[in-house]
């Protein structure tokens, strides 16, 4: 139970660092991350087959949704300040207690916003966005691989 514990632990703290070093390695400014959100916006509207009057309302519910994701996230994340390998059980396990609390958050935010954007484009719809969305993360994270090759 503990090595699970401490494994569960380690792989969250990894993951978000990971995600950290890659932005500050990349040295991404603003306006290269305006630049893909905006292609962002462009590939899962045709993936989604948005018309531009859908386009027109789903995307701000879209953005208000991934404020509130962020802010849920942020939350949750200061609280984590100590590295797995300084906690004692009982802070691991009131971190992962803690955590699933903020999964269930997010589980009812996406409900709720489900519930927003499913009146003003069809669920058929809604349904495509989230393969549309790991379609262009793995383009994205191709092409800055091949970047990376090429540096080298």
């Amino acid at each position: 139970m503990k090595h699970t514990l401490l494994f569960l632990l380690g792989f969250f703290y990894l993951t978000g660092a990971w995600a950290q070093a890659a932005m500050e390695e990349d040295d991404i400014s603003p306006t290269a991350l305006d630049r893909v959100q905006a292609q962002r916006v462009a590939f899962i509207t045709e993936r989604m087959d948005l018309n531009s009057k859908e386009a027109e309302k789903f995307w701000p519910l879209f953005n208000e949704y991934e404020r509130e994701e962020r802010r849920i996230r942020k939350q949750y994340q200061d609280r984590q300040l100590k590295r797995p390998i300084e906690m004692t059980n009982e802070e691991a396990k009131a971190q992962l207690l803690s955590h699933f609390d903020m999964e269930q958050e997010l589980l009812d935010l996406k409900r709720k916003y489900f519930v927003k954007m499913a009146e003003v484009v069809s669920p058929r719809k809604l349904t495509g966005f989230n393969r549309a969305d790991r379609e262009f993360k793995r383009m994205l994270l191709k092409r800055i691989q091949e970047r990376r090759r090429g540096r080298n």
